[in-house]
């Protein structure tokens, strides 16, 4: 009798570990994507690692669910349902997510087979990257004495409905340089809605017409975070026979040209540009250049197609015109 209750012993012992050598545990031990802070309007694959504690490989069913915590809906699903969980740790990918910018949402994940579960879940925020920049600078078109309204072109670059407060300031370049003029504004903007805006009147006596002075313009955010991509920036000195942006701007070719020349221009931030040639009795000869380009310096090429004389380079921009004179030769 007693070897009997040995026996059955041994048996319950030998069939309890074949039934825990059977049966994988599966667990969830790793989330991978989202990541803590994704970037809004880019797509990222939800990822988790799935732990396999058995010696062979188990099939079962992975799953992510990813929902909005402002409206608690789910806005996404996706599901491995015959997924191969290798023993030790394997990746599961899904479906591509894109999140919208200014959101914060829950990540469920979940795997499960016939004799084992396990689920894992991570929050995560969407951060919007608003982008409101001012792209060009329009007033005073012409340098004149005060008073007058400083204005540019602001655009909206995110492709996002965007509340910002356009700034513009005035510092003079003297010994020590001065805020001497600061206005802001608020404006809402339209996914990429590009607008003039006028700031309020500099009245006379704001400038000393001796120094030269510094237009900069910017945006910022309703908590004072600077979200344009470059602070817009112009140095203007006064002159009463025409209007000076010449430490920025400037056209360059070659006084003689035989066949062809390269003609070099400089702009201070993405503007209108048009450069044409005109003949001696101020007809038009031939544009070279029309349309919006970056800042910095460009060059475009002049491929002879004239009579031998006397010709004109003019650069136009707004607010600022530049004229050369060239001489084409045999």
């Amino acid at each position: 009798m007693k070897s009997k209750v040995i026996v059955s012993a041994l048996l319950l012992a030998v069939t309890a570990s074949v039934i825990t050598a059977q049966y994988a545990e599966l667990k969830i031990v790793e989330i991978k994507r989202p990541s803590d802070e994704e970037e809004p309007g880019v797509g990222f694959l939800p990822t988790c690692v799935v732990n396999n504690n058995s010696t062979y490989t188990e099939t079962a069913k992975v799953s992510c669910k990813i929902k909005d915590l402002d409206t608690y809906d789910v806005v996404y699903e996706d599901a491995l349902s015959s997924f191969p969980c290798k023993p030790g740790n394997t990746t599961a990918k899904f479906a591509e997510f894109v999140p919208e910018g200014g959101k914060e949402y829950n990540a469920f994940f979940k795997v499960e087979s016939a004799y084992s579960g396990d689920t894992k879940e991570k929050n995560f925020t969407v951060t919007t990257h608003y982008n409101v920049t001012p792209i060009r600078f329009i007033g005073p078109d012409t340098l004149k004495y005060p008073p007058f309204c400083p204005s540019a072109e602001y655009a909206e670059l995110a492709g996002l409905e965007t509340q910002a407060f356009l700034f513009c300031v005035i510092v003079q370049i003297a010994e020590e340089p001065i805020m001497v003029y600061c206005d802001s504004l608020m404006r809402d903007f339209a996914p990429e809605e590009t607008c003039q805006v006028v700031f309020t009147e500099v009245r006379p006596g704001v400038l000393e017409l001796q120094y030269g002075h510094r237009f900069l313009f910017w945006a910022e955010d309703y908590s004072g975070n600077f979200i344009s991509k470059d602070t817009l920036k112009i140095y203007a000195g006064y002159n009463a026979e025409e209007n000076v942006f010449q430490d920025q701007l400037y056209l360059r070719q070659p006084g003689l040209i035989n066949n062809s020349a390269e003609i070099y221009f400089s702009i201070p931030c993405r503007s209108y540009v048009n450069i044409s040639v005109y003949d001696a009795a101020g007809n038009l000869v031939t544009t070279l250049a029309e349309g919006a380009y970056s800042a910095g310096s460009h060059s475009i090429t002049w491929a002879r197609g004239s009579a031998p004389g006397v010709y004109f380079v003019k650069l136009k921009v707004p607010g600022f015109n530049a004229i050369r004179k060239v001489v084409i030769v045999d």
